[in-house]
């Protein structure tokens, strides 16, 4: 990648055009690595949000100088990353499509299946669902979590593998474009580290959300998840993953998406992932969560013997059990 684009954003910059800056930077990096379209893709809805604000008077001029200040800075930030991050890409040899930090076997995450009729209904019931479902950004790279609890989040082990991960990470909710395409204004939480739970073998890990600033929103505010862990589904079974592949705004996998094997703490199923989605809800066609998704790329046969590549999540019964 030419990087002489960074003169002009530098440029931009120096003469207080952040939001034109941040906007260009998007175009820019369109076919970058995905870590660094995540960040310049989060700091375009961090501008807009506070530019959003302002405009609607919920700032001060001196709180949104503010906040355009540690924007610039994070921008500056950015923008020195970028020939390291380019280099790293130029290496002889072949880069994972993220820094997504799933089992090293299982990194590949398969996009498979054909598209089925689903009802308004439960289109609507997708989007209330989705309201509970979170970009987890860390030191290691980015994950999906959501709410089981009141403020309490589970995502995978690898992607938080210790409380001192858990307290360096971040938790974005409502990270997702609109009806037109537009990104909605992010919300922000960290986390209570000494509330962290986890189990390397069954790969998950629970944590205690915090407001990330006064005028984030309570936790209270968050909406559980219904969770079955009673009726397990059965091969053939349709399921669904809501979640941020390659840590960008949130999405669905509505394509066919069925269950291939079911057997000990596992749930094996057919669907579109991505690298990111490691922690996303695997639902049910009735949108209770099922299992916890963390591992794709596996070659298995079905009961016909049939040959497919499959997605993994472990059964969220052994989990509450653990």
């Amino acid at each position: 990648m030419d990087t002489k684009f960074l003169d002009t954003i530098h440029k931009l910059i120096a003469e207080g055009e952040l939001d034109i800056a941040v906007e260009r930077l998007n175009e820019t990096l369109t076919s970058a690595p995905p870590i660094l379209r995540r960040e310049a893709t989060l700091l375009k809805a961090r501008v807009a949000a506070a530019n959003r604000k302002a405009r609607m008077g919920h700032l001060t001029l001196e709180q949104h100088a503010t906040q355009m200040s540690q924007l610039t800075s994070a921008a500056l930030e950015l923008l020195d990353e970028i020939p390291k991050l380019v280099d790293r890409a130029r290496l002889p040899v072949d880069q994972p499509p993220s820094r997504d930090p799933s089992p090293t076997a299982e990194t590949l995450e398969k996009i498979i299946g054909d598209n089925r009729l689903v009802s308004i209904a439960w289109l609507h019931r997708a989007l209330a669902a989705a309201s509970s479902v979170c970009l987890v950004q860390t030191p290691r790279g980015s994950g999906t979590a959501f709410v089981v609890q009141p403020g309490r989040i589970l995502t995978n082990h690898h992607v938080l593998p210790s409380r001192e991960v858990a307290g360096k990470s971040q938790f974005v909710f409502n990270f997702e474009e609109d009806a037109n395409g537009r990104l909605h204004e992010p919300t922000f939480y960290n986390c209570d580290s000494s509330s962290y739970r986890g189990d390397a073998f069954l790969d998950y890990a629970a944590v205690d959300l915090l407001p990330a600033t006064e005028t984030s929103p309570s936790v209270e505010t968050l909406t559980p998840l219904r969770a079955s862990t009673a009726n397990l589904p059965n091969p053939g079974d349709y399921v669904c993953i809501i979640q941020h592949p390659s840590g960008g705004p949130k999405k669905i996998a509505v394509s066919e998406n069925q269950v291939v094997h079911v057997y000990e703490h596992r749930l094996q199923y057919v669907t579109d992932t991505k690298p990111g989605s490691s922690g996303s809800p695997v639902f049910d066609d009735d949108w209770n969560v099922v299992a916890l998704h963390h591992a794709g790329g596996q070659m298995v046969r079905d009961a016909s013997g049939t040959r497919h590549f499959v997605n993994e999540g472990v059964l969220l019964k052994h989990i509450a059990d653990h």
